[in-house]
């Protein structure tokens, strides 16, 4: 199941686990990939600042 979270992210559970830490929101990951021009300094910066307030 795909979570909207804004325009920007959507979370991805891959299981019923994942879901409940998403819930308990205690903990993060963020995949990027080196290299991708998609990941810049910018998206970066809003993916970390998305996860703090979360």
């Amino acid at each position: 199941m795909t979570i909207t979270v804004d325009a920007s992210f959507e979370v991805l559970p891959f299981t019923r686990t994942c879901r409940h830490i998403w819930e308990d929101g205690d903990h993060v990951l963020i995949g990027v990939s080196p290299g991708n021009s998609y990941f810049g300094a910018e998206r970066i910066g809003s993916l970390a600042g998305w996860a703090v307030t979360r």
